[in-house]
């Protein structure tokens, strides 16, 4: 098991760098304040979406958040049998 599948199983998370361009996340920040301008639909406790109701809302972000990036980092987690979502 390598050392990123330990901290997940020792801690509960892990964290990853550079999984998103500053593109990516500008494209992201984007599509969501123009959807707030456009609905009310998208709830927000001190400035944390909950991401099910985000995605559901703004349908366009699942491309974007689940690049090919994300998609590698949960296939490597799905191998170890450790479960990520």
């Amino acid at each position: 098991m390598n050392s990123r599948n330990n901290t997940l199983e020792l801690q509960g998370y892990d964290i990853h760098s550079s999984i998103y361009t500053e593109t990516e996340v500008d494209t992201i920040l984007q599509l969501i304040e123009r959807k707030q301008l456009v609905s009310n639909n998208i709830s927000r406790t001190k400035d944390v979406f909950a991401i099910r109701q985000l995605l559901n809302v703004v349908p366009e972000l699942h491309p974007l958040i689940f690049n090919s990036k994300l998609k590698t980092i949960i296939s490597e987690f799905r191998r170890s049998k450790v479960f990520c979502l």
